[in-house]
């Protein structure tokens, strides 16, 4: 026999719960720079974004194609000093000028191709940025026009919250780039 009230409790343990996970989900940093599908140098990418907490670590994932698995293959920390943005107070990060080739077998992310050789024509890889001890999955990416999105809800009223969740990329986490071979 159905107890209703404590069927009441359950679903509303499970609301509550889904209240949380998506507040988490959306109280998010992000990644301003590039953004989805944009050309780049491998010997010379940049990186930028803001974090939900000062001092924290930055991990940049790229997904290796012959092992099948994501890598850290470098780290960040976030300033110390905030800025407020909207509602909310962000973190920056950054990492100019990262040289992807410095990365052991660092054609295998660029390639799926057998033995990582690099494609002729244009090559890709996948990245994905996680903040460290964060109960956030991934950092928000962007696709082309992302930024004015938010730049533009958040003018208009929106928190920032909202504005990440309504401007965030089709891939967010993932942010695929592209290189001309």
């Amino acid at each position: 026999m159905l107890n209703v009230q404590n069927s009441r409790v359950a679903v509303g343990d499970l609301a509550r719960c889904l209240v949380i996970a998506v507040s988490c989900f959306l109280a998010s940093g992000c990644v301003y720079t590039p953004e989805e599908g944009d050309w780049v140098d491998w010997d010379d990418l940049d990186f930028a974004g803001f974090a939900e907490k000062p001092g924290a670590v930055i991990q940049i994932q790229a997904y290796n194609n012959r092992d099948s698995r994501w890598v850290t293959v470098d780290s960040v920390v976030s300033s110390s000093s905030g800025t407020h943005y909207g509602d909310t107070t962000l973190y920056s990060w950054s990492n100019y000028g990262f040289d992807f080739t410095t990365v052991p077998q660092w054609q295998c992310y660029w390639s799926t191709l057998a033995g990582c050789s690099i494609p002729a024509g244009f090559a890709s890889a996948r990245f994905r940025f996680k903040e460290v001890g964060s109960a956030l999955s991934y950092l928000v990416t962007f696709d082309p026009g992302g930024i004015s999105c938010v730049v533009s809800e958040v003018n208009g009223g929106s928190t920032w919250l909202a504005a990440g969740a309504t401007c965030r990329g089709d891939k967010s986490p993932v942010l695929t780039l592209r290189r001309l071979t």
